[in-house]
């Protein structure tokens, strides 16, 4: 069982929805992850990318692992 000795908030991000203009925030925990192969000459390289649903219109919000900025 994980035992919490410290809690803190956790970070959180706001993007908007590319498709219906909605701003959204979200947090790590909200994420899905994907991989995708880039083609390119010679070499193929994979690409892990991070993304969650709209939850106005559904559609695919592409967006980045938040990083915590220690203060």
């Amino acid at each position: 069982m994980i035992k919490v000795i410290k809690e803190k908030p956790v970070p959180r991000a706001q993007v908007a929805c590319r498709s219906c203009g909605s701003v959204l925030e979200y947090g790590n925990g909200d994420l899905y992850k994907d991989y995708h192969t880039q083609v390119g000459v010679g070499i193929n390289t994979l690409i892990q990318e991070y993304y969650f649903n709209c939850p106005v219109c559904g559609c695919q919000v592409d967006v980045h692992w938040i990083t915590r900025n220690e203060e």
